[in-house]
């Protein structure tokens, strides 16, 4: 939301994200949709591992059903490019691991308690990063929405 304040535009940021919720919908973005996407873009999992795509995005015509096929592959591909993108660009530090915990968990399909073991907390700890970690890829990924001319998927839920 912008706010103009004596002529300067300032952002803000005054609605609630109700982060448990975000988290819940971010994982299943990344457990269910993912898997249709990566199908329909003839990619694999293990493709969102070393991100080497062209940022240009995928835009097309609606006109006739092999054309929407064509489109549909098109738009899943941008949408596997945006979501290892995103990844790759999570935080990714002794305290905020949560590259790793998105990779482990979304990418190789580590159970939550070698993810845990993988990055050395113990899987209560891993649990709560893990919620950061989702809710850091909500806000992330609508960047590499907009960079991909993704029709916008919201993954964020508002608090009333």
């Amino acid at each position: 939301m912008l706010l103009e304040l004596g002529g300067a535009v300032q952002l803000s940021f005054d609605f609630e994200i109700d982060y448990e919720a975000t988290a819940r919908k971010t994982d299943r973005f990344l457990e269910r949709d993912l898997e249709r996407c990566l199908r329909y873009s003839g990619k694999h999992r293990t493709d969102l591992a070393s991100p080497k795509f062209d940022a240009t995005g995928a835009a097309g015509s609606h006109d006739n059903t092999v054309e929407l096929k064509v489109v549909r592959g098109l738009d899943a591909e941008a949408i596997v490019q945006a979501v290892a993108l995103t990844i790759d660009n999570c935080s990714s530090s002794g305290r905020q691991p949560f590259k790793q915990i998105l990779v482990a968990r979304y990418i190789h399909q580590l159970p939550e308690w070698a993810v845990a073991e993988k990055i050395g907390y113990s899987t209560a700890r891993t649990r709560v990063l893990k919620k950061q970690a989702l809710n850091e890829f909500a806000d992330r990924f609508e960047f590499y929405q907009k960079k991909f001319k993704i029709a916008p998927i919201e993954l964020h839920i508002f608090k009333n």
